[in-house]
This record gives structure tokens, C-alpha cells and sequence, in this order.
């Protein structure tokens, strides 16, 4: 993190690319890891506010996933974790071996050649929340994606 003339913090470009490797990561990963949770497609889509069909084009690469659906995501398996003894433990592994803490970096990893797209900022138009814990979750993941894009969270 950087600190500008006027003594504001700003986010330096490397920051932002490296916290876009994770965004990429999870979507190259997300059929894998929601079928771990034990959760559908709609399933999924329905703890967020997205529909089967944005998680379906998230899955196939067909959409670029936003930095608020990856915080919206991580929340839900986070969640899942912390409330489901039987799936919880090995979710957690194998988010940490897919996403947090890979053997390869992005650039280095030749053997899955459907993770190479990038992944950018542009926000995709979202279906209408359905429920209020999806709204609940969808509010909560703009600000925390704000906060994590400004720096205020750490590795």
C-alpha cells in the first residue's frame, strides 16, 4: 500500500492484480468446490442472489466473475466451514489447496488449461436478490469488497 501526497492510502496496481489471482482461482475452481459443499448450482446462486444460469456461466467461463461475487462466495463456504462438521474440514482443505495457497502460481500451472482466461473488473448486470439473507449477503459483500480493494484487509 501506498500513501499519496495528501496522506491518503492508495492501492497500489500489484495489490489489485494479486488480489484478482485469487478472483481467478475461485472461478476456475467453483464447480469443483461447490459440488464439495454438496450444494447445486441454484443452490448456490440462491445463498448469493445469482441465479443457476450466472453460476452456470461463471463455471464455464462464459461471464468473468466480479470481486463482489468472490467475496460473496468465500463468505457462503466460509460459512459452510464453520457450520458443517462433516464437509467443513475438507472444504477448508481444499480451498486452501485451490485458492489460498496453491503449489503453482497462475502463471506456472500448465496442467489445467481452462484456468488461463483473466479475469477482470467489469461488473455483470445481477439477477434480482432473492430473499433477504441474499440481500443481507450481497450488501455485506459490496462493502467488504470495497474494504478489501482499499486495502483495509491483510493476508
Amino acid at each position: 500500500m501506498m500513501v499519496s501526497q495528501n496522506n491518503k492510502k492508495v492501492v497500489s496496481m500489484n495489490e489489485v492484480d494479486e488480489r484478482l489471482v485469487y478472483v481467478n482461482r475461485l472461478q476456475g475452481n467453483l464447480s469443483t468446490i461447490r459440488k464439495m459443499a454438496g450444494w447445486s448450482a441454484e443452490a448456490l446462486g440462491q445463498k448469493i442472489g445469482l441465479s443457476k444460469q450466472s453460476i452456470s456461466k461463471l463455471e464455464t467461463g462464459k461471464s468473468l466473475m466480479t470481486i463482489a461475487q468472490y467475496i460473496a462466495i468465500r463468505t457462503m463456504f466460509d460459512f459452510e466451514i464453520q457450520n458443517n462438521p462433516e464437509t467443513g474440514p475438507v472444504l477448508a482443505q481444499v480451498l486452501k489447496m485451490l485458492i489460498d495457497d496453491p503449489a503453482l502460481p497462475d502463471d506456472q500451472d500448465d496442467s489445467n488449461e481452462d484456468n488461463t482466461s483473466s479475469v477482470g473488473t467489469t461488473a455483470i448486470p445481477a439477477s434480482p436478490l432473492a430473499g433477504s439473507t441474499a440481500s443481507t449477503i450481497a450488501g455485506a459483500a459490496a462493502i467488504l469488497g470495497s474494504m478489501w480493494m482499499s486495502g483495509i484487509f491483510k493476508k
